[in-house]
């Protein structure tokens, strides 16, 4: 549309364009300016029938379009025409336009999915797909040992059995709760310091510091700690380190006992005296909220024991652990869905048939629904592939699963670490089912256990500490014969605290609580 000027505005008393173009001699200049100001000075005029369709009308500063005068009482001084619909203009709705997000990791009803879907996403990840990028990736390369790792001083674990005392004279009947939450704040903030310096043997003689933890944990007092209201957090972090310096594991490094493998990756140490096998049910000698940067950490701390697989176990046993996140780039993924306490989890595929399309879908139904918990082979007479098999034994032994969630988990996922590894306890395979039958592909159904007391109690889900840091020649540790002055610990680290209050509340806090 060309600029609005006053040599091109047609004025409201003279109907037809020959008398602006001409008329008798045309219009000067000075004549059209002073008619357009006259025009400006009078109200408004009523419309007229005979005044062109196209007819351009100059408003006056101060006068709002579609009323009969300023900005003031707007809704009673609307005219005719402002109430009249606009012809040849539609309204539209550009949000209705706009697909819907994908929330197929977290939920089944899946707004952006198809009916003839069962998974916005593939159901499995192509193995001759994924090995193909994964040979290009970049390796990355991490020294194994270091000499600079900060060692707990002798003091410092004096404060920290003084702090446990403490925590146990507030669970007397009695005492303060506010003491209590106090106590257990400090508690908590001293094992976090605890978790990132270098334990000596020295110091375990002379504080008895094992001791101290243990009479806090034995069967005897556990009881009493949890009808004390001890979360079950403070328990498994105190177990944590009960276990790991008992065992003779003094060390933090996180890639303390792995050798290089030549590839740029890790390769756990076999002279290591501290390695541990994968091969039982149950907790073991995890906690947990454990957490590693690496599968190569999981394999030497027998948590997990393939280096690549999600799924450990065997077709006659039963499936001892599973990985969540263990997913290839450029979406070639395993759809699994997290709901927390509920996990579904895909397992794995028989290879595509020769001669097959590579980019045939996986996540297209089926035309058949199969029945449920029933294994069915594939027309060619084909099974499912051995890790789903020990999916399906650990479905009839009723035996729990160990389950690690990965932080290549999508990040729509509430319970992904921020990195690295972290185990979130035992889980029961309580069912599964058939989506692709020549692809021999099951989705199974997971709970996870609600025992708080036998071998297998554990406590609710919850964010873990991020994991242990890697030594390299950047550490600025120094080895320390007394702990420096406490080092302020983030407010993530205290479970009971709302991470949204301010620096100076926390101080008076800690002040209070010391």
């Amino acid at each position: 549309m060309p600029y609005l000027s006053t040599d091109n505005v047609l004025p409201h008393n003279q109907p037809g364009l020959d008398q602006v173009q001409g008329g008798q001699g045309g219009n000067s200049s000075r004549q059209r300016e002073q008619s357009m100001q006259d025009r400006t000075r009078s109200a408004a005029p009523s419309p007229d029938a005979s005044t062109p369709s196209n007819a351009i009308e100059a408003r006056p500063s101060g006068v709002v379009p579609g009323t009969t005068g300023d900005e003031t009482n707007l809704q009673s001084r609307l005219t005719s025409l402002a109430l009249e619909p606009r012809q040849g203009r539609t309204l539209v709705n550009l949000g209705s336009f706009r697909r819907p997000s994908c929330i197929c990791p977290i939920d089944k009803d899946c707004p952006a999915k198809n009916d003839n879907q069962d998974d916005c996403r593939s159901l499995v990840r192509e193995h001759r797909k994924w090995m193909g990028v994964h040979s290009t990736r970049v390796k990355h390369w991490l020294p194994t040992t270091s000499d600079l790792e900060e060692v707990v001083g002798e003091s410092e674990a004096l404060d920290f059995i003084k702090i446990l005392e403490k925590v146990t004279v507030q669970l007397a009947p009695g005492q303060s709760p506010r003491a209590l939450r106090n106590a257990l704040v400090n508690l908590h903030r001293s094992m976090d310091r605890m978790r990132e310096k270098e334990m000596t043997q020295a110091v375990l003689d002379n504080t008895h510091i094992i001791d101290e933890i243990g009479h806090f944990l034995i069967d005897e007092n556990l009881g009493e700690r949890r009808t004390g209201f001890v979360p079950m957090a403070t328990i498994e972090d105190l177990t944590r380190l009960h276990r790991k310096w008992l065992s003779g594991d003094l060390g933090v490094s996180a890639n303390r006992g792995l050798l290089h493998d030549g590839n740029g990756g890790f390769s756990t140490d076999p002279e290591w005296p501290h390695n541990r096998s994968d091969d039982y049910f149950g907790h073991g000698r995890l906690v947990p909220a454990d957490t590693w940067r690496t599968r190569a950490e999981m394999h030497r701390d027998g948590a997990h024991g393939p280096r690549v697989a999600g799924i450990a176990g065997t077709a006659s046993s039963g499936a001892r652990s599973i990985v969540m996140g263990c997913y290839g780039p450029e979406h070639n993924t395993y759809a699994d869905r997290d709901a927390g306490t509920t996990i579904y989890y895909m397992g794995t595929a028989l290879p595509r048939q020769e001669g097959s399309v590579e980019e045939e879908p996986t996540n297209v139904k089926d035309p058949v629904t199969y029945p449920e918990s029933q294994v069915i082979a594939s027309s060619t007479g084909a099974g499912p592939t051995s890790s789903t098999q020990a999916m399906i034994r650990s479905s009839t032994t009723g035996r729990p699963v160990r389950v690690f969630r990965g932080s290549q988990l999508p990040e729509i996922n509430p319970f992904r670490p921020p990195e690295g590894y972290r185990y979130d306890g035992l889980y029961r395979v309580v069912g599964f089912r058939l989506l692709k039958k020549e692809r021999q592909i099951y989705e199974f159904t997971l709970k996870r256990l609600e025992d708080t007391t036998g071998v297998y109690a554990q406590g609710p889900l919850r964010h873990a500490m991020p994991p242990p840091k890697v030594s390299g020649v950047r550490d600025k540790k120094r080895k320390l014969q007394d702990p420096s002055p406490p080092t302020p610990v983030s407010r993530a680290s205290n479970p009971w605290r709302s991470e949204r209050r301010d620096n100076n509340h926390e101080r008076n806090l800690i002040t209070m609580a010391e």
